[in-house]
This record gives structure tokens, sequence and C-alpha cells, in this order.
């Protein structure tokens, strides 16, 4: 299991493939979506790790983001390619849960 932890509370599209745009604390700046990350991570551990490719270790990609409420943004569905490769779990005990589940 990959879990790309974000502590994010908002973000806005932008018109670039697996890009969101956020604030940080020194303002705001685009960003890997946290989808696209956990996917590329896995991606880069099945095609470059000699025990994952040889042993044929499953890897499970997802992001939690969990002070972000899901406001539309994360989950639109301009990322939907991304979301399918690595689930996006947000705040809120439903889905909490749906993350325990996984």
């Amino acid at each position: 299991m990959i879990i790309e932890l974000k502590q994010w509370e908002s973000a806005r599209k932008t018109d670039r493939d697996g890009l969101v745009s956020t604030r940080f604390s020194h303002g705001e700046k685009e960003a890997s979506h946290p989808s696209y990350q956990a996917w590329s991570y896995a991606s880069l551990l099945s095609n470059f790790n000699e025990a994952v490719y040889s042993e044929n270790i499953g890897l499970r990609p997802c992001a939690y983001l969990h002070n972000y409420t899901d406001d539309g943004v994360i989950t639109d569905s301009f990322y939907a390619h991304y979301l399918e490769l690595a689930p996006v779990f947000l705040k809120g005990k439903r889905k909490r849960q749906n993350f325990a589940n996984l």
C-alpha cells in the first residue's frame, strides 16, 4: 500500500494534466494531484525496483487528504484517470471508513 498523505484543505483545478493549485505557507503554487503522486511512486517502484518486479509485488496506491472536505475539485472528472489509478480519500467519517475498508 502506498499512501500519499496531504494536509491540504483546498485546491483549485488547473488546465494542466495531473496538476492542481494549492496554498502553501509561502503562497499558492501548482503541485501534482495527490492521486498522480501516489500512482507515480507505485509506477516508479514497479518499473525500477528489482524486488517489486521479480517478486511480482502488487502495489496499491491511494491518497488521503484528512483535512480536505470534498468540494468537487480534487475529485473532478478532469483527474478521473489518476483517481482510477490511485483513489483519493477525504475528510469525513464515511470517507475515513472507505479508506479503512481499502
